[in-house]
């Protein structure tokens, strides 16, 4: 999750899809103002915390 800001006593965060494709870190993210949905500036991205999901 990148992007938290607080309205009042509600949080608001900007979720965010780590995935590796053909071996390579990328991140799916769905913000209508990107090129493009995959994203691999890493240096860019601030993530807070995660959560992990395991494929069965």
């Amino acid at each position: 999750m990148i992007k938290h800001h607080r309205e009042g006593a509600t949080d608001f965060w900007h979720w965010l899809v780590f995935k590796r494709l053909a071996g390579q870190p990328v991140v799916l993210d769905f913000a209508s103002y990107l090129p493009s949905n995959a994203r691999t500036d890493f240096e860019v991205m601030q993530p807070k915390w995660f959560i992990a999901v395991h494929k069965r």
